[in-house]
């Protein structure tokens, strides 16, 4: 990749270290999500990532000489404009059962503080995710289609369903199953999926592939390093100040019911995110947000809209170094620098334009 080439031949000759600087005194908001337990991050390369690289990542991360602060620590001191120094927090969506399987133990070994963001129904559920469960099954089969009359009688609700492509037929299912059946149909349709595929889903259930943690494995990494947060209860906010508010206190309530404490940071499910939100989650005492949108974090950053990077296999060593030392931030600017410069362009172009135009009555 010309890219990772690029940023190797950047970092040869001593760039990375003259930008480091751009990171200091800012938090840098670190996300993951799941731990390879088999194959999964061939499959989904921004959503897993293997051990050995988040070990390597947490080695890059304290040779860099960043300081990794708990969340609430991090949050409390950029709201306070006190951050000295470099500065980072780790984050973990979703809370598959692979983070306290793989997870947990690599962050404990370099005694690092960090924070998982749990979204409730699925744990409760203690199933698998169903929209991954069936990417991860049409992955594994290859070039292979499931016969729609295998798949009956969910294969009837599917209007057109044989003029569907691989693809369309993949997505169709998982609309279906998240939009229109109950759980129990939902797993009874993985099944048929699978079957159809030659695929075992029943060692995808035993293996806890897509299975958010249990809830004693939620009890027994809670510890002063490992924190527990909001993530919505069915993993989705919409724009509705009623419905995100139920979102909240369901996830809340959940959790209490799990680990009695305070629930006060959240994370937006997906990434998704609007303005509109921020009165409603802080009438619901929520006191920070992370998106996924890249970049650090400054005293100016709303704290309900906290910037991360994301991590996974799909991001290099290089790529990674990159951002902990700077260039990722400067190459950001520089790219926000040049659609501030086309939009002004078009903007004068538009203008000349008009005038030209009134000129010419």
């Amino acid at each position: 990749m010309f890219k990772v080439f690029l940023l190797r031949i950047i970092r040869g000759l001593g760039v990375f270290r003259l930008l480091k600087p751009l990171n200091r005194n800012k938090l840098l908001i670190l996300c993951y999500h799941a731990y390879e337990l088999r194959d999964e991050s061939q499959a989904f390369p921004k959503l897993f990532i293997k051990a050995d690289t988040f070990q390597k990542r947490l080695n890059t991360l304290q040779k860099a000489g960043y300081t990794v602060l708990p969340l609430s620590t991090g949050v409390d001191l950029l709201k306070r404009n006190q951050l000295h120094g470099y500065n980072a927090v780790i984050t973990i969506d979703d809370g598959f059962h692979s983070v306290a399987d793989v997870g947990i133990p690599i962050l404990n070994q370099f005694n690092m503080p960090a924070t998982i963001y749990l979204t409730t129904y699925y744990q409760q559920k203690q199933t698998p995710i169903f929209s991954l469960a069936v990417q991860y099954m049409f992955w594994q089969a290859e070039d292979r289609t499931p016969s729609l009359s295998e798949l009956e009688p969910f294969s009837q609700q599917l209007s057109h369903a044989a003029h569907f492509d691989r693809q369309q037929l993949m997505w169709a299912l998982i609309e279906l199953g998240e939009d229109h059946l109950s759980q129990q149909e939902r797993e009874q349709l993985a099944q048929k999926i699978a079957t159809s595929l030659a695929i075992d889903y029943e060692a995808i259930r035993q293996d806890k592939l897509f299975t958010v943690m249990s809830s004693q494995q939620v009890q027994s990494c809670f510890s002063p390093n490992i924190d527990i947060q909001l993530h919505t209860h069915r993993h989705q906010l919409p724009v509705d100040q009623q419905l995100t508010t139920r979102e909240i206190l369901e996830n809340r309530y959940a959790l209490e019911q799990l680990l009695p404490k305070t629930y006060d940071h959240f994370c937006y499910p997906s990434g998704f995110w609007h303005k509109q939100h921020w009165p409603w989650l802080r009438a619901a005492s929520v006191q920070s947000a992370t998106t996924c949108e890249a970049g650090l974090n400054r005293p100016d950053t709303p704290l309900m809209a906290l910037k991360r990077i994301l991590d996974g296999e799909y991001i290099s060593q290089v790529e990674f170094e990159a951002e902990l030392y700077g260039f990722g931030e400067l190459y950001r600017y520089f790219k926000r620098f040049v659609i501030k410069i086309k939009q002004t362009i078009e903007h004068a172009r538009h203008t000349l334009n008009a005038q030209y135009a009134k000129r010419a009555k």
